[in-house]
C-alpha cells in the first residue's frame, strides 16, 4: 500500500519587518571623559597644600628626603612638624607653600 501524504492547507504567518540596520557612529579622536577614582566625574575645586622644594644642587638630603634642582612637592599632612621646621630653615633649600589640585 502506498502512503498517502497529507498536505496542509495552513500557511505560516509573515515575519515581522526586520529592523533597520544603524551603522555604528564613526570613531572619534576625542577622548573619553575623565573619571575620578570612584569611577565617576573627576571632583573639582578640591586642592591640597604642599611644601614646594628646590634644592640648590643635585642630591641634597634633609629630612629624610632628597633633592634636586627640579621642583618636590610634598603634602604638608605627610610631614611632621620637625620635619617642616628643618627644610624652611635650610639655606640649601628654597621652599614655599602652595594649594595645588589633588588628583
Amino acid at each position: 500500500m502506498a502512503k498517502s501524504s497529507k498536505q496542509s492547507n495552513k500557511t505560516t504567518p509573515p515575519a515581522p519587518p526586520a529592523a533597520p540596520v544603524q551603522a555604528p557612529p564613526a570613531a572619534s579622536n576625542t577622548p573619553p571623559p575623565a573619571k575620578g577614582l570612584d569611577g565617576g566625574a573627576p571632583k573639582k575645586d578640591k586642592t591640597v597644600k604642599v611644601l614646594r622644594v628646590i634644592a640648590k644642587q643635585q642630591g641634597f638630603r634633609r629630612a629624610g628626603r632628597e633633592f634636586g634642582t627640579a621642583a618636590t612637592d610634598i603634602v604638608l599632612a605627610e610631614l611632621s612638624d620637625e620635619h617642616i621646621q628643618q627644610l624652611m630653615s635650610e639655606p640649601m633649600l628654597s621652599c614655599i607653600e602652595v594649594e595645588i589640585e589633588s588628583n
